[in-house]
């Protein structure tokens, strides 16, 4: 009987490290950081568009003249179009994080291929029509079904190595700090404009991306940064 709880418990720590963001993807590859030695990263803001973050979020990217990447939930687009469009018309690249921000895992395949197809029609019928549109796992949680519906859609899965903990609402001087003692040349950084609270990490933004740029580093879009390690693997 001990032996059999200690495997079933053995078995279930395996597997919600597996389906955490930081372990390996057991299927095809999730990309949390593109290895170069350009000082280069990639702001990514999740959950979004929010009616009150979003235009703020993009006014300080404006104001910086930084181009980053939103991954937005369906239903919120669907609710949202125009800010959609605004974050597109401003040369900001859009992605893919589900229809309602649903954790893919333990879910079906035709479950997952619907919550990503039906984000995918919302993101075009705003007249985004970039291609390919990247993929995010809400909370970055993968086990085996999602691998397998991304592989089949033909989708890169972008994950992140630096979290800003900013949906906690930490404050904006520890939302700053977690960023930059993690962010380093290739990162993706995780922000929200869909969740938290936008009077912390709107200002904490403002001040990343200014810290950031005195260290001498610039800031890339997911594919503009994806495309940094194909011209390496060439």
């Amino acid at each position: 009987m001990f032996f059999a709880l200690l495997c079933g418990l053995c078995s279930l720590l395996c597997v919600s490290y597996l389906s955490m963001p930081i372990a390996p993807q057991l299927i095809g590859s999730a990309t949390c950081h593109v290895k170069t030695n350009e000082k280069v990263v990639a702001l990514t803001f999740d959950d979004g568009p929010d009616a009150i973050a979003t235009p703020q979020i993009l006014d300080v990217l404006k104001k910086h003249d930084v181009k980053a990447t939103f991954f937005v939930v369906g239903q919120k687009v669907q609710n949202h179009p125009e800010l959609v469009k605004e974050a597109y018309t401003q040369g900001h690249e859009i992605g893919n994080h589900t229809w309602s921000h649903t954790t893919c895992v333990l879910k079906t395949k035709s479950t997952i291929r619907k919550q990503i197809q039906d984000t995918d029609t919302e993101i075009i019928k705003t007249g985004y029509n970039t291609s390919p549109i990247h993929f995010r796992a809400p909370h970055g949680m993968k086990l085996i079904n999602l691998p397998l519906v991304l592989k089949e859609l033909k989708k890169e899965h972008v994950l992140f190595d630096v979290w800003s903990w900013d949906w906690n609402a930490p404050g904006t001087k520890k939302i700053v700090s977690y960023t930059m003692k993690r962010a380093n040349p290739g990162s993706i950084i995780l922000l929200h404009d869909g969740c938290g609270k936008p009077e912390q990490t709107v200002p904490a933004v403002d001040i990343i991306i200014t810290k950031l740029k005195e260290k001498g580093y610039r800031f890339a879009t997911v594919s503009e940064l994806l495309a940094l390690r194909k011209k390496k693997s060439k």
